[in-house]
């Protein structure tokens, strides 16, 4: 497989693209890249569910959403989606280059735009389908360089999204350390043995009753003198 260089030129676009972002831009500008990167007209991408039996729709292209308008579905069960969610059940790459031809295609969401082309792509991930990509409308034949482009996108895509959740998580773990030190008064820090430098959180003071920060203890030493010092 290979790929084009208007291809290459559109997927360079994702470099820019960090796990600091909300996760629907990162997915947002991903489904543009991949839509350009295909020569395609429209674009979409769904979340498979843990449960790998139903889609999470609704994160479309721009261009997409100009004539779609396919409403949002948390479940919408994979057993009514039509042939182009055959990525998702097979596990691999499918390509429709005549879908109105293409037999028991079955039907499209509520308000899709119509397929002429199509060219559907799973990120798999621990075995589990994550992510459907999608593309369609290209003025030509699908290709094996168009899913090249395309794997190269949503394997991207991906690694994003999983990044983001875990910054995420731990934002989520160090809110509640917070809340439950304000409910608990509880003190949080850190010592660098090597060094001998003490790190502590903003509640010390309270907890410690210091006037200043230049009370703050710096090092061990400090912190014990500061303890033997107390009232």
């Amino acid at each position: 497989m290979s790929i084009t260089e208007s291809a290459l030129r559109a997927i360079l676009k994702l470099e820019p693209l960090t796990a600091e972002l909300p996760e629907r831009e990162i997915i947002q500008e991903g489904i543009d890249i991949a839509q350009a990167a295909t020569s395609s007209r429209i674009g979409y991408l769904h979340y498979l569910n843990d449960d790998q039996n139903t889609i999470e729709l609704g994160i479309w292209s721009r261009d997409t959403r100009e004539y779609c308008t396919a409403g949002y579905d948390r479940h919408y069960p994979i057993e009514q989606a039509g042939i182009w969610a055959d990525s998702a059940r097979e596990g691999v790459p499918c390509i429709h280059n005549d879908y109105a031809a293409t037999p028991h295609k079955r039907g499209l969401p509520d308000g899709h735009s119509p397929l002429v082309r199509h060219l559907g792509l799973p990120v798999v991930d621990g075995g589990n389908v994550r992510l459907l990509l999608g593309v369609g409308n290209k003025e030509t034949d699908y290709d094996m360089d168009d899913v090249a482009a395309l794997s190269l996108v949503g394997q991207r895509i991906w690694s994003l999204v999983r990044q983001r959740r875990l910054v995420e998580h731990y934002l989520d773990m160090e809110q509640r350390f917070r809340r439950l030190q304000e409910i608990a008064t509880v003190c949080g820090w850190e010592y660098d043995v090597g060094d001998d430098r003490l790190l502590v959180d903003d509640m010390f003071p309270s907890i410690f009753l210091t006037r200043d920060t230049t009370e703050v203890p710096q090092t061990l030493r400090q912190l014990l003198d500061a303890q033997l010092t107390q009232p």
